[in-house]
C-alpha cells in the first residue's frame, strides 16, 4: 500500500476494501476490532474479528482472493435480503 493511500485512509478520504483493511491491520499488528468504533468493541470476548484477521493473514494469496470473493458474495446476499425485507 502506498503512502498516499494510507494517508487517504487515515484522513477519511478513502474507505479501504477488505484486502487493504486486512493488510493494514497485519502491518500494524493490530486486530481489526481496534478500527471499529468503541460501541462495537465493547464485546471483545465474542468478537471474531481478531481471529479472522490472523487467519486471513496466514492464507496464500490465492486463498485470500477466494476468501474475499466469498465474503463479497455473502455481503451481497445479505444486502439483497435486507432490501427485500425492509
Amino acid at each position: 500500500m502506498g503512502i498516499n493511500t494510507i494517508y487517504r485512509i487515515e484522513t477519511g478520504q478513502r474507505i479501504p476494501d477488505l484486502d487493504q483493511l486486512f493488510r493494514y491491520c497485519y502491518a500494524l499488528n493490530i486486530p481489526m476490532a481496534e478500527l471499529l468504533p468503541p460501541s462495537m468493541q465493547s464485546n471483545r470476548s465474542t468478537n471474531p474479528l481478531p481471529f479472522f484477521n490472523l487467519a486471513y493473514c496466514q492464507l496464500t494469496e490465492t486463498n485470500k482472493e477466494l476468501a474475499l470473493h466469498i465474503i463479497n458474495a455473502l455481503i451481497n446476499v445479505l444486502l439483497s435480503q435486507q432490501k427485500s425485507n425492509p
